[in-house]
């Protein structure tokens, strides 16, 4: 219950400790006591008809009209006072008018006055009402400041969008009735009863009950004790005193907080030893860990600039421990924040203890930890000094040059640099074109920000020599160098607000404490994945017992895995594997020991590291799979680092999942991670697969960059249909609004609409995936498209069928700008590697001997193309993409059919591999057939290699192959050979 208090306040900068508990219904006064202390606030104000007291202020409520309209000015104009001025008596006039005809008197009616503004290059307007000396700029100045933590007056333009007045028509007030005063030899409220009440802080104690008609006003009731009204009851719990006004209000006042502040003489003999765990607090302390990185992430939002973190909240915000593991974090995005414990590890093992209080550390690398390059983390180390806290000697974690925690931030930035607007190049086949590369450097010096180390650092890549394979490439600086520093700041911030929470939760409950219970926030959840792990193990086993005495033809319906198990006591097995679009295998094999309650995923088997963008860095596997633990957990605890203690996690060198420090892998975060999801948890049967990517598209120029995440269908589930429409498993970002969009780029959203009927049929269907049909307003724009299950469609289980694979179509206007279509077929074949083409939304054999077949739409002057799964392109104006998102699978309970049970694993691997480009080299859309061919014998060598027991080296799997060969689509009936 505390939680949204702090965030619907604190988001609003508002401090909690300054204001006043103000509780109502029938049941808020019973935890009114327990709330405040817990929110450091001091006194509650309960009214005399709390109960009722929505229907009791309907009644009294004075009648409101508003009038607005927009209105788009700049207040640096000449004639805006004018302007407004005229504006606002003209609506004056309209709202009084209206309520003279509702019977209300001049004497009755005042009006106030507001202009809805913001800075120039912003979103979110703010209401301001008319100050007392008419100075706007100044008001929003002092608004703005509150809500977001800085001002922005000196640099951006003051817009104002709307002009409002409001007209309040006062009804008659009120004469409340004064209950008469109590004389001192009544001053003693008089007890109706006593009962037996549980308080923590006392135990079992006898409370007085009292009537609340019956007390009078200047009664003082000293808590513990319980207040009946007709429609309440008033808990005072002890060390508060309730307080009667003269109207017959309760004014409770709370004594000092209910746990005091340890201090040095008073904890010293027991801080020699950590703190025990008590059950209750474990609850208390994991609330308000979660709370505190809430709190940080609100901040980010607050006083962020981008669109990506402002308004689709592509961020994480977490807490770290003095041995850099995850704590707890906010239900942000759980790419970040599984991967986050690296790069904090890293950097302090990096920089090895040189840095000091009021540094602060930045990295974005993907070998230290990062997962791709324009998510970059901002770490903040706090020392004892840094929080004023005294040491305590004889407790061993109590060290001031070594850190006690980490507060950690990071954001998804708009642009950092390299080949493509977005930093996210759909060909890119090496990390120098992705953007800069950030490792331990030290943003923030002994408190002093480095604006200039970091524009250096966010240049870098302009300064590169372009790939040697790639001779004309230009690479770039970062595109939007004052948003991205604007939003460092903002994430140096949010790490500030996590220090100042985390000291007052210190300044409450001591330096011992909280750090204490921080280790056993993790171990709890280690414990949780142990008892989880256990029930899985019993399960299976329940179920090869249950069929030991069937048929063979029952039997087969079981995977291999569990009909091999020997009693409880056995490890368990289980094989998954599934394909990315260009045919490379993630293979996990999960063995489970239910004796000590471990796991080891092991990810041997998973195809070698690809001449492209979606290798995954390792951090990126480790987030996948301690979000699978924390979700199939299903009890509310923070995710941290506790879930990987139970967990061995192997991952082959040079495989897609560990690729070489150089390799590109913008697409690994969004696309790999997202099928690393479904592997997993199709070996716990735990749902049908999802979307299998983020559906990642980003567009721009040398001027901006603005990148996407589209949503999809989740999978079904044993007892569940899967989620339309909705982001899901390692994003949890939201949709840029498309006003916000439309205002600040030049597209237009045609459509984005629910893809009906795309989902899997089965007894438990699928999620349907979208369609978002976006048109640019300007030519030269340079877009890039990251999506996967466009070959491969997204698996059904237990026999529920397939969804629909995704479509990404370009629809080039044709017909104006002097483009003709034979023209705009001719180029868009050759510089773009379009595959197959697409007559409405229906797929058409490409002509013999050409790249691409563009076909005109009848009765339109679009033409229609179908690219790739991940293509990078040059944009018209009036050219439209259409992205037809994946849907998901189905499940039904009837039947359970695993088919890699039909052959081991690896070697159905590589036969399924094989087939797939067999009927790949079938199709009638080959771009290359070269290039085919080579991507052809690396499947052969592979099952090679795996038949006969050798290891192959994979110099193959490095071939200089274009990555478009990957990028294909297969027919819908495809000859087979």
């Amino acid at each position: 219950m505390c939680r949204p208090i702090r965030g619907l306040s604190e988001a609003r900068g508002f401090k909690l400790k300054d204001h006043v508990l103000a509780c109502f219904g029938g049941a808020g006064a019973q935890h009114a006591c327990a709330i405040a202390r817990e929110l450091g606030m001091k006194r509650i104000v309960v009214h005399a008809y709390a109960g009722i007291l929505s229907a009791y202020g309907l009644g009294l409520a004075d009648v409101v009209v508003d009038k607005q309209v927009p209105v788009a000015l700049r207040f640096s104009e000449a004639s805006v006072h004018l302007k407004i001025k005229d504006r606002c008596c003209e609506l004056e006039k309209e709202a009084i008018a209206e309520l003279k005809r509702d019977g209300f008197g001049d004497e009755q009616v005042r009006t106030e006055k507001f202009l809805n503004l913001r800075y120039e290059g912003t979103d979110n307007a703010i209401m301001t009402a008319q100050p007392a000396d008419g100075d706007y700029q100044r008001a929003m100045s002092e608004v703005f400041k509150r809500e977001y933590g800085f001002v922005l007056s000196g640099s951006r333009e003051l817009l104002i969008d709307d002009i409002r007045v409001r007209a309040v028509g006062a009804t008659a007030p009120l004469q409340r009735r004064q209950l008469e005063r109590c004389a001192e030899e009544h001053g003693n409220p008089s007890v109706r009863e006593y009962t037996c009440v549980y308080f923590r802080k006392t135990g079992w104690v006898e409370a007085p009950v009292f009537q609340l008609s019956e007390l009078l006003a200047g009664h003082a009731v000293v808590g513990p004790a319980i207040i009946m009204e007709r429609t309440s009851t008033i808990v005072i719990e002890p060390c508060s005193t309730a307080h009667v006004a003269a109207e017959g209000d309760l004014i409770i006042e709370l004594d000092e907080l209910d746990v005091q502040p340890m201090t040095p003489s008073s904890t010293a003999s027991a801080a020699a030893v950590p703190e025990p765990v008590d059950p209750i607090m474990l609850s208390v302390f994991a609330n308000r860990f979660m709370s505190i990185a809430e709190q940080m992430g609100h901040t980010l939002q607050r006083t962020a600039i981008s669109v990506n973190i402002k308004e689709r909240l592509d961020f994480s915000c977490a807490i770290f421990g003095g041995d850099c593991g995850l704590v707890a974090n906010a239900p942000h995005v759980p790419v970040h924040l599984g991967a986050m414990a690296d790069t904090v590890r890293a950097q302090v093992s990096k920089l090895a203890g040189r840095f000091a209080p009021g540094d602060v550390i930045v990295a974005n690398d993907p070998t230290a930890g990062g997962s791709h390059l324009p998510d970059i983390t901002v770490i903040t180390p706090v020392f004892a000094a840094d929080l004023g806290v005294l040491s305590l000697s004889g407790w061993e974690g109590n060290n001031n040059n070594k850190p006690l925690f980490f507060c950690a931030s990071r954001g998804h930035h708009a642009d950092v640099g390299g080949s493509t607007p977005g930093s996210m190049p759909a060909d890119s086949t090496s990390l120098a074109e992705e953007g800069a590369v950030i490792n331990a450097f030290l943003l923030v010096k002994q408190g002093v920000f480095d604006e200039e180390g970091i524009i250096d650092l966010l240049n870098e890549p302009a300064r590169r020599q372009a790939p040697s394979d790639k001779p004309g490439m230009k690479l770039a600086a970062c595109r939007n160098m004052t948003d991205v520093v604007s939003d460092l700041k903002a994430q140096v911030a949010a790490n500030a607000k996590g220090i100042s929470l985390l000291h007052e939760l210190m300044r409450v409950y001591s330096q011992p404490v909280v750090v204490s219970y921080m280790a056993h926030v993790q171990a709890n959840a280690a414990d949780c994945v142990r008892s989880m792990l256990r029930e899985y193990a019993q399960h299976l086993s329940a179920r090869c017992e249950k069929r030991t005495g069937s048929s063979r033809t029952e039997a087969e319906d079981l995977p291999e895995e569990e009909q091999s198990a020997d009693g409880d006591r056995a490890p368990i097995t289980m094989t998954t594997v599934d394909y990315m679009d260009d045919g490379n295998p993630i293979c996990l094999q999960l063995t489970i020991d239910p004796v000590d309650c471990t796991a080891h995923f092991d990810f041997t088997g998973t195809g070698p590291q690809v001449y492209g963008n979606w290798n995954s860095p390792v951090a990126v596997t480790t987030a996948a799979v301690i979000y699978c633990l924390r979700i199939l957990v299903g009890r509310d605890i923070p995710l941290n680092s506790g879930f990987l203690e139970p967990v061995r996690i192997t991952i082959p060198e040079g495989s897609m999942l560990r690729p070489a420090p150089d390799a590109a892998v913008c697409a690994g975060n969004v696309l790999t991670s997202m099928r690393i999801t479904d592997v997993i948890l199709r070996a716990f049967g735990a749902c049908a697969a999802s979307q299998g990517c983020m559906n990642n598209f980003a567009f721009g120029d040398e001027k901006f960059g603005y990148y996407e995440t589209i949503a999809g269908g989740a999978g079904a589930g044993p007892d569940w249909a899967g989620t339309s429409a909705v982001q899901c498993h390692m994003t949890n970002t939201r949709m840029t609004d498309v006003e916000i969009l439309e205002k600040r780029y030049p597209v237009l959203v045609k459509q984005f609409s629910v893809r009906r009927g795309s989902g899997g049929a089965g007894e438990y269907a699928g999620g349907d995936g979208v369609v978002r049909e976006i048109e640019f307003l300007r030519g030269n724009i340079i877009a890039s498209l990251l999506t996967e299950r466009r070959s491969f469609a997204p698996y059904g289980m237990a026999g529920g069928a397939d969804g629909q694979r995704g479509k990404n179509l370009l629809l080039r206007r044709t017909g104006n700008e002097g483009i003709d279509r034979e023209t705009t077929a001719s180029q868009l074949a050759a510089s773009h590697k379009l595959l197959e083409p697409v007559n409405q939304h229906t797929y058409q054999p490409a002509q013999s001997g050409s790249n691409a077949h563009v076909t005109p739409l009848a009765g339109s002057d679009c033409t229609t193309i179908a690219l790739g799964s991940k293509c990078k392109f040059t944009l018209n104006k009036g050219d439209t993409v259409r992205v037809a998102l994946i849907a998901t699978n189905a499940l039904s309970l009837r039947v359970w059919n695993i088919c890699f049970m039909l052959l081991p694993s690896s070697y159905f691997s590589c036969l399924l591999q094989l087939r797939f480009m067999l009927v790949f080299c079938s199709c009638k859309s080959i771009a290359n057939h070269a290039r085919d061919c080579a991507f052809l014998g690396r499947a052969l060598l592979t099952l090679f290699a795996r038949i006969s027991g050798l290891v192959l080296t994979c110099a193959c799997a490095r071939a200089r192959v274009e990555r478009n060969c990957c990028s294909f689509s297969v027919d819908d009936d495809p000859t087979p050979i």
